[in-house]
């Protein structure tokens, strides 16, 4: 039943304190203003990171650089960590588990240029397994080998969207572009599911971006396949890994 007395009481309460009645319902609005902000959020940083790894195989492992946490014989906390060729090669055939085994180097943005075609991409020297790891789709040619590494060939790899700018008639393959002045060869395409960041790179033998852009023998990640491995086994691998 409807109490008019009760609703005229609420209504007279309310009229005599505006002040407050205003400083209530604000108060109400911001919470749930910040909840929507913060969910939204929430749920935008969940979507980036899984936009980013959604398309990279499910059975990888990447390990990146990073600062320490914790003192080490007599060394404070928070030092640098660095990765070299001696990283990749302490796991490479020698932990048991670990497939496609693949350092990764950014040389960063470089002009790639064929005739009167010129663009600014993504340059990333590495090994084969990254291949796998990245789970791309070769698309024409091969992707890097052994040989490639161990006999540094000036090859590439190029994504489809730089295929198509510098060689709009899709006639590429064997072909010789400017990677930062320096010439190699196509020898392949791929596609990347991980979206149009991905595709806008290059890859090149790992020991040709060490040696050509003077990095030395340092790394930026590893990564690596771990096979049909189940969750508990994946956890043995990556303590064996550490």
């Amino acid at each position: 039943m409807f109490d008019v007395d009760k609703w005229q009481e609420i209504f007279e309460t309310i009229s005599k304190n505006k002040l407050r009645t205003f400083l209530t319902g604000f108060s109400v609005f911001w919470g749930i203003f910040m909840l929507i902000i913060l969910l939204g959020s929430g749920n935008g940083l969940r979507n980036g990171f899984e936009q980013e790894f959604k398309e990279d195989a499910i059975n990888s492992i990447w390990v990146y650089r990073g600062r320490t946490t914790i003192p080490f014989k007599g060394m404070k906390p928070g030092r640098s960590i660095r990765f070299t060729d001696e990283d990749h090669n302490a796991l490479d055939g020698r932990v048991d588990g670990l497939e496609n085994v693949a350092s990764r180097l950014w040389l960063g943005s470089k002009d790639m240029v064929y005739q009167e075609k010129k663009g600014n991409y993504q340059l990333i020297s590495t090994h084969p397994g990254q291949f796998y790891a990245e789970n791309a789709t070769l698309i024409t040619g091969r992707f890097l080998n052994k040989i490639d590494i161990e006999k540094r060939r000036k090859v590439i790899v190029i994504g489809i969207p730089i295929q198509k700018e510098l060689f709009p008639n899709d006639d590429h393959l064997g072909k010789e572009i400017k990677v930062g002045g320096i010439s190699f060869k196509v020898i392949g395409t791929f596609k990347d599911g991980g979206g149009a960041r991905d595709n806008r790179r290059g890859y090149i033998p790992q020991t040709v971006g060490q040696m050509v852009f003077d990095r030395g023998r340092n790394v930026h990640a590893i990564s690596t396949t771990i096979g049909d491995a189940t969750p508990e086994e994946s956890l043995i691998i990556e303590q064996k890994m550490r």
